[in-house]
């Protein structure tokens, strides 16, 4: 394979990347996280939770330092100090919330709705920290986005797909997909997605078609149980399991309609001609992987977490593909670090999922 020469003529610098893709790899083993997270879990309930922040870069590390492509690793760079000084930022908002709650309920719904603005700077603020402190090849990921683009990517359409029943979540879910590929960047190099919205629809249908028929299975299992059990006390069991059929039903669905929404954005991502992806995440086996492992943590109480993580981000990391089509040395790091983080830790303790 032929060598990338460098610009000063001293002699190759960088192997052109293979035309044809080049899977990711996860090589972390269950045992080396696991003592990551003991120490992790013992120390931050010592610390009274001061070491979380520690925790969250340690396990950021494990995760990002054992995934690689085309050979080469990720890093996660962000400093444990500048992490803890937004979680304080974060667990003071929270903190205020609830006391201010406490007083006076209805105070909670004037402080929901006067922090609602600051969401989307929110989620900007944690988008750029988790990308500027994700590295691979000595390049830091960026991100571009804009006030008003997270309102309407996260905001604006989540709401308006809730009207009418639903329909619109394949239009939301493209809204935020879009917005993510069009403004993440590796170095200098931008991305785009022209997503098309029936492969959306599809996974919808598919999903609620799915959701029905888990219902239908396990309703109709628990009133055979109840039946062959003919007595008093098992029907108050079955009456109590009954309530939570549709939550198990609708979370195998949820699962089933991620993966499949990951897989039409990845394949529709590009960049200048320079990188395309690839995403073959089953609906079915991430619904499987998310369900069995809720069970597993549950019935062990809490002691298969580490491997209930590593199994899920292997299941995602490995279903991932890249091509890329230029050589892997024309990629350059376009700006600093930015080490701010407290948008990041407001999302994480406000319960807000964003996937980069």
């Amino acid at each position: 394979m032929d060598a990338d020469v460098s610009p000063s003529g001293d002699g190759p610098t960088a192997t052109i990347a293979p035309p044809g893709p080049s899977p990711f790899a996860f090589t972390g083993t269950t045992d080396v996280y696991f003592r990551i997270w003991i120490v992790n879990l013992v120390l931050t309930i010592v610390t009274l939770g001061i070491w979380s922040a520690w925790a969250k870069v340690r396990r950021q590390r494990f995760f990002l330092g054992n995934t690689e492509v085309f050979d080469d690793r990720f890093d996660f760079l962000a400093d444990s100090w500048t992490i803890l000084k937004g979680r304080l930022i974060a667990v003071t908002a929270l903190a205020i919330y609830g006391v201010a709650g406490g007083f006076e309920p209805d105070a909670r719904i004037v402080l929901v709705i006067a922090v609602l603005p600051a969401m989307p700077w929110v989620i900007n603020r944690a988008l750029a920290f988790r990308c500027r402190n994700t590295v691979w090849r000595n390049v830091q990921m960026r991100w571009h986005g804009t006030y008003w683009g997270s309102f309407k990517a996260f905001i604006l359409w989540p709401a308006l797909s809730l009207v009418p029943a639903g329909l619109l979540i394949p239009y939301a879910t493209r809204a935020s997909q879009r917005y993510i590929a069009r403004h993440i960047a590796f170095g200098h190099t931008r991305f785009d997605a022209a997503i098309a919205i029936a492969p959306l629809y599809r996974a919808l249908v598919l999903a609620a078609v799915l959701f029905f028929a888990l219902y239908l299975v396990m309703y109709g299992a628990l009133v055979a149980a109840m039946w062959i059990a003919d007595d008093e006390l098992a029907w108050e069991i079955v009456d109590s399991v009954y309530a939570a059929v549709p939550i198990f039903a609708l979370f195998i669905a949820v699962a089933f309609y991620r993966a499949r929404a990951r897989n039409v954005m990845v394949r529709a991502m590009a960049s200048e001609g320079r990188l395309a992806f690839k995403s073959s995440l089953s609906g079915l086996y991430l619904a499987w992987i998310v369900l069995s492992n809720f069970f597993a943590v549950l019935f062990t109480l809490g002691l298969l977490v580490p491997w209930a993580q590593m199994r899920l981000w292997r299941a995602q990391t490995e279903t991932l593909a890249v091509f890329a089509h230029v050589s892997l040395a024309s990629f350059t790091d376009a700006n600093a670090r930015d080490g701010r983080a407290a948008g990041e830790e407001f999302a994480d303790f406000g319960g807000i999922g964003i996937g980069v």
